[in-house]
């Protein structure tokens, strides 16, 4: 089979407008003849879910212009769906350029945290691959899955595409480095592309980095990675409130906020964060500890 994404994200672009998706949209994305979706999953049946598709206008937005909508509408198409992966894949033809398909193998191989909701662990994952797609200069978060299947697998049997991403890295770092670094050490790579004045890719590992520093503190201090109940703030703020109930950190709550929102900046990237990288790196270099 000839696998051909293209026509159907051709055929959904009109999605990206706020029209309302349509079970033939659904149907279009399920074409055998284009790539095996039937093999793996299949939609909810049409009666199931055609009133709440009818009532979607405008559900489906654009992820950089309306960055703060972004987490509504992946709650809104898992209320229709009720299942990550297919939510994903809807996105994944929408918006190629930001969205990839939901893989356990890929969470897994990324290493990627899990979440205790299925949109957190969505982002979670999104974030990632959006960080990876920027490092090998892609254009598409959709490709990157594919790019570290065949990275993890064996460079030498996939030369030609691991060649190929060399020229547009960073001198004497691979692929398969990348994708090492960025389960154990997202600072070094966030150090790399910002001495190469490649601040967007910096801030973007840096932002991994910040995070995974929180990760780390947590477990430290607590013993354990706290997690908001009531949803009330999200999981990076709630581990920032709940480390700076105890010394050393009680005193800079402010700080961690502001550098949580600098974060948040540096992963939409039509958000100016051009001053926030070498922020976040300078903290995280510095094992992101403060000492009474």
């Amino acid at each position: 089979m000839r696998i051909d994404f293209r026509t159907i994200e051709r055929r959904l672009k009109h999605l990206r407008e706020g029209d309302a998706i349509t079970y033939e949209d659904l149907e279009m994305i399920a074409r055998e003849d284009l790539w095996p979706f039937k093999k793996y999953w299949m939609w909810p049946a049409k009666e199931q879910i055609e009133d709440k598709l009818e009532k979607g206008w405008n559900l489906i937005i654009d992820p950089i212009a309306n960055i703060d909508e972004e987490s509504a509408m992946i709650c809104g198409l898992l209320d229709i769906f009720k299942n990550i992966s297919l939510m994903s894949i809807l996105l994944r033809f929408v918006w190629p350029e930001h969205y990839a398909i939901y893989s356990r193998a890929i969470l897994q191989i990324l290493q990627v945290e899990r979440s205790q909701n299925d949109e957190q662990e969505y982002m979670n994952l999104i974030t990632e691959m959006r960080t990876l797609r920027l490092s090998f200069a892609v254009d598409k978060t959709a490709d990157v899955d594919i790019i570290v299947w065949v990275c993890t697998q064996s460079e030498d049997e996939h030369k030609e595409l691991c060649d190929h991403l060399k020229l547009r890295l960073p001198p004497n770092v691979s692929p398969g480095d990348i994708i090492k670094e960025s389960r154990t050490n997202p600072l070094r790579m966030a150090e790399i592309y910002f001495e190469h004045n490649n601040l967007f890719t910096s801030g973007f590992w840096a932002s991994r980095a910040f995070e995974r520093m929180l990760r780390e503190e947590c477990l430290r201090i607590l013993g354990y990675i706290p997690k908001s109940e009531s949803r009330e703030w999200g999981d990076l703020e709630f581990m920032v409130r709940s480390l700076c109930e105890h010394r050393p950190y009680n005193h800079h709550q402010k700080l961690l906020i502001s550098l949580k929102r600098l974060r948040n900046d540096v992963i939409h990237e039509e958000r100016s964060f051009i001053t926030g990288s070498d922020k976040l790196i300078a903290f995280r270099r510095h094992n992101g500890r403060f000492h009474a």
